[in-house]
């Protein structure tokens, strides 16, 4: 089983026993996981389309060229799942879209799934 070693930061806003709960008391802190990467996907959420700002697309732009794009070659490469995450108005507006909310073919079984409530976001 291939596994992957991630040390994940964090702020860690509590204090342990004994110590005086105060803001210079906390400070980030660091998780270590090993995660089997048949256990675990990279999700990319909203990287499909550029800004409507020009200055802000351009940095946008170079953070997916020099720190995204390496670590999704590394993550095909090792077989992990990559899952694409568009935000609805962005899926739309792309060729390949599919309806899920109204064509999910778990609605054949189930047509109460997804529930209506769950759908509209309410």
């Amino acid at each position: 089983m291939s596994v992957f070693r991630i040390e994940p930061r964090y702020y860690r806003w509590h204090v342990d026993p004994g110590v005086v709960w105060v803001e210079t008391s906390t400070d980030y802190a660091y998780l270590d996981w090993q995660i089997a990467i048949d256990q675990a996907a990279l999700v990319l959420v909203d990287i499909w389309e550029g800004h409507y700002l020009a200055d802000c697309e351009t940095r946008i732009n170079k953070v997916v060229e020099d720190n995204l794009s390496p670590v999704l070659t590394c993550v095909r490469n090792s077989g992990m799942r990559v899952i694409h995450a568009p935000s609805p108005d962005t899926a739309k507006r792309q060729p390949g879209w599919v309806n899920l909310t109204e064509k999910n073919p778990l609605r054949e079984t189930d047509p109460d799934w997804p529930p209506r409530n769950f759908v509209r976001k309410e």
